[in-house]
């Protein structure tokens, strides 16, 4: 029996399946820059390695989001594919996604208030060590009983450990906790490895999976959908 369910935040809660390369993406040719995806490409990743070892703890949702973005401004500009970085530009960017953010978690938070009512709720994110102030930011921390924060615990998916940590921390069998998120290969394998039943939110990534998808109970393309699974209702 379903005792607990479990969500990804990034990718998941916030933008309903879209990974973050794809979103970043989408604001840069909304805002018209004329660059070359694989340049961009390149810019996020290797921007990623840059924040990860910084401590977000008093940092706002539009902080980290204002962070990487202009972390992978100087990326672009290191490569010579910016000349100069436009202030301008990166705050309109930032506040754009922002808003886009701010609308979905509206969805979200809807979604989780339903949940909450049968389930004990969670998140296990790789984070910064601020997920819980996050979740506060956008209203939703009520619903949360547990947060799995990587940067907090010193686990980071796809490692099984923090699945188990998951587990362990609420005292309960694996087979009776769920978990929905957005990466087959960080979210659903790892998960489904401990234990876990698992529902895999499919949206746009920047890379296709291959295989039998056979670690996902349920796909779904929204977390709309959820309503609609028998193994939560």
């Amino acid at each position: 029996m379903i005792n607990a369910v479990f969500f990804d935040f990034g990718g998941t809660l916030d933008t309903d399946g879209i990974h973050w390369s794809e979103r970043f993406w989408d604001i840069y040719q909304e805002f018209g820059l004329n660059i070359i995806k694989k340049d961009y490409e390149y810019a996020y990743v290797e921007s990623e390695k840059r924040i990860g070892g910084d401590n977000y703890k008093i940092k706002s949702f539009f902080d980290v989001l204002y962070l990487q973005i202009s972390c992978q401004f100087d990326v672009l500009k290191e490569q010579g594919v910016f000349q100069n970085i436009d202030k301008d530009l990166l705050d309109k960017m930032v506040k754009s996604c922002y808003e886009d953010v701010r609308k979905t978690m509206n969805s979200s938070k809807h979604i989780l208030e339903l949940l909450s009512s049968k389930y004990t709720l969670g998140i296990i994110s790789n984070f910064y060590g601020n997920l819980k102030q996050v979740c506060k930011e956008f209203g939703i921390d009520s619903y949360i009983t547990l947060f799995i924060d990587s940067k907090i615990v010193g686990l980071k998916k796809p490692d099984p450990a923090i699945y188990k940590l998951a587990v362990n921390s609420l005292h309960s069998n694996p087979e009776d906790l769920v978990m929905i998120g957005d990466s087959y290969d960080r979210d659903i394998s790892p998960a489904k490895s401990v234990g876990m039943k698992t529902i895999w939110l499919k949206g746009r990534s920047w890379k296709e999976y291959s295989g039998d998808y056979s670690d996902a109970d349920y796909r779904i393309n929204s977390l709309a959908q959820l309503k609609n699974i028998d193994l939560l209702n």
